[in-house]
């Protein structure tokens, strides 16, 4: 197993660790210190890369943007990067898809050996979360009628928790007015 190597990095800053960490690794505050990210904890987000290896009270280098090279040709090329749900600290092209999993893009394959890395903010999947070709559709957007714009975001209310909104809605535009659809197919102009 190759080392990664880096390129144009930028921002470099030194850390002082809290666990231990490979070079390459994704690194996350954890409160205290520096520590491997994990998306399977939405308090370790990826923030930064480790620039060396280090254990607990070390300090090493890190940064946020830069060009990671590896050998073993992990990634998919032209593709996202995501923070790995499965091995903390490591990068995947596979985007994380359980429920409780934070996606985080870190990057982008430029090759199968080579990534732009710039760290983004994250976000957690719900449970009904999809992305379609009409946009993307929380919920159970079936309910609706089929005739609203194309660039919408839907959502479809199913078991609420007590005090929340419990109708579905969506909010799209048909090109000329801001539109509204609130429970029972009613559509109506929030503004034209």
């Amino acid at each position: 197993m190759a080392e990664p190597r880096f390129e144009s990095i930028q921002g470099v800053v030194p850390v002082t660790l809290n666990g231990t960490v490979k070079t390459g690794d994704f690194l996350a505050h954890n409160g205290t210190n520096w520590v491997a990210s994990n998306a399977t904890d939405d308090t370790l987000k990826a923030l930064l890369v480790a620039l060396n290896s280090g254990v607990s009270g070390d300090v090493i280098n890190a940064a946020p943007i830069l060009v990671l090279v590896d050998d073993d040709a992990p990634w998919t090329a032209n593709a996202p990067i995501y923070a790995s749900a499965a091995t903390a600290g490591a990068s995947t092209s596979t985007r994380p898809t359980t429920v409780t999993n934070r996606v985080q893009i870190v990057g982008w394959a430029v090759s199968t050996t080579r990534a732009f890395i710039d760290l983004q903010p994250s976000v957690r999947l719900a449970s009904s979360v999809v992305e379609t070709a009409r946009g993307i559709e929380i919920g159970n957007s079936q309910a609706f009628g089929t005739t609203q714009g194309t660039n919408e975001a839907v959502f479809q209310s199913g078991t609420a928790p007590s005090g929340t909104l419990t109708t579905g809605c969506a909010i799209f535009t048909d090109g000329t007015s801001m539109r509204k659809i609130i429970a029972a197919n009613t559509v109506s102009n929030i503004e034209t």
